[in-house]
């Protein structure tokens, strides 16, 4: 029993599902349109559902126009077509479609036909169109079809599938060559005209090499890609590249248009020299960057996000943000601006908005499809929109032709102006040096007058200049005796480290040495030197005694503000030879277990350098034998007279002062101090 209901209930569906009648054909058969075909079932699946998954599936739905639908689905639409002439016959489907797949049973075997005006060229069935496919049905044959589109890719474009014998196919045939006649003529001139004119502009951009004929050639290759970009009608089929590549229809033609128009406001820029009005300019220049930016955003999304047809914005509601922007941006530049070539200027504008302006309406009206329109041929809104980029193309040729006409009217005039106003010059020239000469004879009576007196005061500054230039050789004289002192002395503190075998430290104490030698040396050449300056080599020097003498010696450093240091001046090395003597005739031979030198710079009021230690005193030192007097360290006499030639020449003048410190009535050691003072 439940076997005899299955049976039952296939029949039924068998009948009522695919049991449709047949579609007739005929060598002389005309149209037979699908939409609203008795013959004709469709199905909805999901779009990743293929062939073998929908055959023995359910067919129930009439073919209508409300089929069309939006929705993100897969269509597919079965039929049965019979030929019913008396031999094998020619037909042809016809389908406008982004992407059509068509199925034909053959054998029990289904045979796959692809289409569409989205579908890429090496894998359309027929090579010569994207409209139709050819169809080889054999006489008194039926061969069961089934036709598959993406739902959602449906656009406007999309009309009533058909198919039609050779008649009919002839038929349909003329009434699309006519429909794309003059499109197909338009975009011959169109280009024709684009090469010819960017020919001319590159002949004149070769001879004066100037940039607004640079931007312009880069106007007309944006134009010229993007009439490639939009149209694949054109009689030499080579150029019709979207034909080949239809992905670039979807993609490239805003990307091109919206970098065109911020080449050609850069070219405005240049052409009417916008940098006389520095916020025009800056204005301009950011709409021109705002077009780029939307350029590259909009190819980036389209490329990676939104699919191969899928568009952010529609490229009109672009056009209609982006159009009154720069209709702003001209009238303000017809304002504001006065130019010679403004007449084309406006007149190109003209060309442009008014193409732009039909085809937004032709676009959002329909009109293209409406067969009473006069905008009823092939993509008459892009061939509009061109019209008008070749009027304003046509208008700027003339425009700039004209302006090398101006340009050398402007040289002649500027010419005449320059020999005119020679002329001026030489007549203000004789009467200038008649005036010079008058006041040159009165000048001259002035200055024999003062003469003499100019003549006592060079005499007086002469005798100055060589006062000072006696003082500063005094100066070099004294560091020429004080510097071999200080290599000697440290020579011997070298040989001792040699001779004791400490060769470790003598290598060390030769690198340390070498560099205070070369900051020595460099010190030399100057008359002074900043505090900051003579305290790094007086550290240098203490480190290498301190490498020298071990644990034995130690000394510290108080500094309130290193930074300010490099206020002073002080004549070169002479805080250097304090510490030495303070090091080799008061600590050295005292006795004491912790032998300490303190240098402090006191910087309370003026600043107060201190030199002190904890020695046996300058008494004890004058009585030990080989240490009499100041002269082996450096010269006590030799210091003062370095310090009474540096307070002739600096405005801070510096004071040297010996204290002997006492501690329970016996000597604790020596302190010399040097206190700059403002007199």
């Amino acid at each position: 029993m439940l076997k005899s209901i299955t049976t039952f209930t296939c029949i039924f569906w068998y009948f009522f599902s695919f049991g449709y009648g047949q579609i007739k054909l005929d060598i002389d058969v005309d149209l037979i349109h699908l939409m609203n075909n008795a013959n004709v079932r469709i199905l909805y699946t999901s779009n990743d559902a293929k062939l073998v998954d929908v055959v023995g599936q359910n067919f129930t739905t009439s073919f209508s126009t409300l089929d069309v639908q939006t929705q993100d689905s897969t269509l597919w639409v079965r039929f049965k077509v019979i030929n019913e002439s008396v031999k094998h016959q020619q037909y042809y489907l016809i389908v406008t479609a982004p992407y059509a797949s068509l199925y034909l049973k053959k054998n029990a075997q289904w045979e796959q036909i692809t289409s569409g005006y989205m579908t890429p060229y090496k894998e359309l069935s027929n090579s010569s169109s994207r409209k139709y496919l050819n169809l080889s049905i054999p006489e008194n044959v039926e061969t069961e079809m089934i036709l598959q589109f993406k739902a959602h890719r449906l656009t406007n474009n999309f009309t009533n599938p058909a198919i039609s014998g050779v008649l009919g196919f002839n038929s349909w045939q003329k009434e699309q060559d006519d429909f794309e006649r003059f499109s197909r003529a338009f975009s011959l001139v169109y280009l024709s005209g684009l090469f010819v004119s960017l020919l001319f502009i590159f002949m004149i951009y070769a001879g004066v090499r100037e940039k607004v004929y640079l931007y312009y050639m880069f106007c007309l290759v944006a134009q010229v890609v993007l009439s490639l970009t939009v149209m694949d009608l054109n009689p030499i089929n080579s150029l019709n590249i979207i034909y080949f590549y239809p992905i670039i229809e979807y993609v490239m033609p805003e990307v091109v248009l919206f970098i065109f128009i911020g080449l050609y406001i850069f070219f405005i820029i240049i052409l009417f020299e916008l940098e006389k009005g520095p916020l025009l300019k800056r204005v301009a220049k950011g709409l021109a960057w705002l077009c780029f930016a939307y350029a590259l955003f909009n190819l980036i999304f389209l490329l990676f996000f939104a699919g191969i047809e899928g568009k952010m914005f529609n490229y009109q509601l672009a056009r209609m943000i982006i159009m009154p922007i720069n209709f702003i941006l001209i009238i303000w530049i017809v304002v504001e601006i006065r130019h010679p070539l403004l007449f084309y200027f406006i007149i190109s504008h003209l060309f442009f908005f008014v193409g732009a302006i039909l085809s937004v309406y032709i676009f959002f009206s329909g009109a293209m499809n409406n067969p009473e329109s006069v905008f009823y041929f092939a993509k008459s809104g892009s061939v509009v929109f061109q019209m008008g980029l070749f009027g304003e193309v046509i208008s700027f040729s003339v425009a700039l032709s004209l302006r090398v006409k101006y340009i050398q009217k402007e040289k002649r005039l500027s010419a005449e102006a320059y020999i005119e106003q020679l002329h001026k010059n030489k007549m203000l020239q004789e009467k200038m040096n008649e005036e010079l000469d008058n006041e040159i004879q009165r000048k001259t009576n002035e200055l024999e007058v003062a003469y003499a007196d100019m003549e006592a005061h060079r005499k007086k500054e002469i005798e100055m200049s060589f006062s000072k230039k006696l003082k500063e050789m005094e100066m070099m004289a004294l560091r020429s005796q004080m510097n071999p002192h200080f290599l000697f002395n440290s020579m011997n503190a070298l040989k001792h480290l040699i001779l004791t075998e400490r060769a470790d430290l003598a290598m060390d104490y030769l690198d340390d040495f070498s560099v205070l030698l070369r900051k020595v040396l460099q010190n030399s050449k100057h008359e002074t030197i900043s505090v900051e300056d003579e305290l790094d080599v007086l550290e240098r020097y203490l480190n290498l005694e301190k490498l020298r003498l071990d644990e034995g010696f130690q000394y510290s450093l108080e500094i309130e503000n290193r930074e300010l240091l490099s206020q002073y001046n002080i004549p070169p090395l002479l805080l250097q030879p304090f510490a030495e003597n303070a090091i080799w005739h008061g600590l050295i031979p005292s006795d004491k277990k912790e032998k300490l030198l303190n240098i402090k710079l006191d910087m309370t009021d003026e600043l107060v350098i201190t030199i002190e230690d904890n020695g046996i005193g300058r008494a004890a030192a004058k009585e030990m034998k080989n240490q009499n007097s100041f002269q082996k360290s450096m010269g006590l006499k030799i210091t003062e007279e370095r310090l009474q030639l540096f307070n002739q020449t600096q405005e801070l003048k510096l004071e040297m002062k010996f204290i002997d410190l006492n501690g329970n009535g016996f000597s604790s050691g020596t302190a010399v101090t040097f206190s700059y003072k403002n007199e």
